[in-house]
């Protein structure tokens, strides 16, 4: 009985492929340059193709590329690949730099990348359209038991993988040809199928397992497809948890590639604006001081992630007893329903506070927060407690992820904003779209925005 499944969708015979391509770009980089004969050469740079391989293959295992089950979009295929490259490229070249081991041949080393991405990439459509070529005479042979819907849906998304299968023989649960367990065994040995597919039915387990019972005493792979529910919003996907398949629903993202990335790019940035911006913190620390009594820094309880609290810092730009007149300025508030605080000239605002809430210097020490983990770059606008308190269950959702310095909200017009509901849709508009790409885009119009002073205040 074969109890560890950890690999069973992961394709070594691909890993072994990458391994013999970057060594045959290595040694054909030799051959052109003229270095193939020199004497040592060959255990001299060894570690040159080691590094890029071992960089190379766990980029590609954790972006699922080695995974058979993964879709193999001509799109995808080459932005992965040129991830993949890109990196232990960078991570070599700054090697060479910083330790200057001026020995390697800077060309060399150039004709080596270039002939690996090409060689690398090449592999891929070749194993692409081998796949293909070979699902025409149906290597495994598939046994399907549903709908028709349910069948229609398996076999497009099989055919984006490369998974090679045969889809000749499709039933459904009432079929007379398989209503009983002596039945469905008799198609069994006519049609001596590889793998039988089941696509669950609630209402159908005695039928279920009936098959079950087959297949496991005959030594059939069964695969069970358990789409339950019909969504909205939620995507989905099936892990495990020891040896107990998990089906997991989710309506924000868990791509791990791009969430890594996300935190990087949050802590380098937050470190790099922190480093940029101390002169400009320090002269409106200095400015708040002198300007009126009463911190340096705003404090103040805000709702994070899954509703989880954290304190906000903010250059102070009010007076001291902010809080207490905003009840008094409750009836100027231009957000209806008191799920957000926003009025025109706000008398709490001190003259400093004008200014720097003019230029977002008071949002600087956010990064500060950034940098504890609190919040993200970009993300959602944080609220209050006493907002989140006024929530309807839906508008739960934005705080379903990391609130952000900056956002939708920010570039589409922060404070001229006074509908609640457009806060709440740019807020879901943006978990629905994120990707880092986004990222990077609204950080640049953010920069617009800033530069241009709209929407502040």
């Amino acid at each position: 009985m074969h109890r560890n499944n950890d690999f069973a969708t992961i394709s070594f015979f691909r890993i072994f492929c990458d391994m013999l391509f970057v060594v045959a770009a290595y040694l054909l980089s030799a051959f052109l340059r003229g270095f193939a004969l020199k004497p040592g050469f060959l255990g001299e740079y060894a570690w040159l193709p080691a590094t890029f391989i071992v960089i190379y293959v766990l980029l590609m295992f954790f972006l699922r590329m080695y995974d058979v089950t993964t879709f193999t979009y001509m799109d995808r295929m080459i932005i992965r690949v040129t991830v993949s490259v890109f990196v232990p490229s960078l991570c070599i070249s700054s090697m060479l730099f910083l330790l200057k081991m001026t020995y390697v041949s800077r060309m060399f080393f150039g004709l080596f990348i270039l002939l690996s991405f090409v060689l690398l990439l090449g592999e891929r459509f070749l194993g692409r359209e081998l796949k293909r070529a070979s699902r025409r005479g149906g290597e495994t042979t598939v046994l399907f038991i549903g709908r028709d819907s349910s069948f229609a849906a398996y076999k497009k998304y099989i055919e984006k993988t490369s998974i090679s299968c045969s889809f000749d023989n499709c039933f459904a649960y009432a079929d007379e040809r398989i209503n009983s367990a002596e039945k469905f065994e008799d198609r069994i040995a006519e049609i001596c199928p590889d793998e039988v597919v089941i696509a669950y039915e609630p209402g159908a387990e005695p039928a279920f397992r009936s098959y079950m019972s087959v297949c496991e005493d005959m030594g059939i792979t069964v695969h069970l497809i358990v789409d339950l529910f019909d969504t909205e919003l939620s995507q989905k996907y099936v892990s495990g948890i020891g040896t107990l398949p998990v089906v997991t629903y989710h309506s924000v993202s868990k791509n791990q590639a791009q969430i890594f990335f996300k935190k990087l790019m949050d802590m380098c940035g937050a470190v790099i604006a922190v480093t940029l911006s101390s002169p400009v913190m320090l002269a409106a620390a200095v400015a708040i001081k002198l300007d009126s009594p009463g911190p340096v820094f705003f404090r103040q309880t805000r709702v994070g992630r899954s509703g989880k609290t954290f304190e906000i810092l903010k250059f102070r730009s009010m007076y001291i007893d902010a809080e207490e007149r905003k009840k008094e300025l409750a009836a100027q508030n231009k957000v209806k329903g008191g799920l957000m605080f926003k009025m025109d000239d706000d008398p709490r605002v001190t003259k400093v506070g004008r200014v720097i809430r003019k230029l977002s210097i008071d949002e600087l020490p956010q990064f500060l927060n950034v940098l504890r983990g609190q919040m993200s770059i970009v993300g959602t606008r944080p609220p209050t407690v006493d907002e989140v308190k006024l929530y309807e269950r839906r508008h739960r959702r934005r705080i379903s992820i990391s609130p952000g310095i900056t956002g939708m909200w920010q570039v589409s017009g922060r404070s001229d904003i006074t509908d609640f509901e457009q806060v709440v849709r740019l807020d879901t508009q943006y978990i629905d779209e994120w990707n880092l790409g986004l990222d990077i885009k609204l950080i640049f119009m953010t920069v617009g925005v800033v530069l241009g002073r709209r929407g502040a205040g």
